[in-house]
């Protein structure tokens, strides 16, 4: 049997080029496979939202844009 969960793996605040501040959550998806004796996890896809859900993409190490906006935000 096989079944892929989301998780939250981690958040940061970042600041976009309007000044304002913003928190961004990562989302890891995990693929479980269980056999009878044991469950092995896969780490997979990581996706990134703001706090209230918005969707948000990487674009480098430390830069991300608001899929809705444009916005661009940067960590640190």
């Amino acid at each position: 049997m096989s079944e892929t969960q989301q998780r939250v793996t981690g958040s940061f605040d970042a600041v976009g080029d309007d000044g304002k501040q913003y928190h961004i959550v990562e989302y890891t998806d995990f693929r479980h496979t269980t056999t009878t004796e044991i469950t092995f996890g896969k780490e997979g896809v990581k996706e990134y939202k703001l706090g209230n859900g918005a969707p948000v993409r990487r674009t480098s190490e430390t830069e991300f844009e608001i899929e809705s906006s444009g916005t661009k935000i940067r960590v640190g």
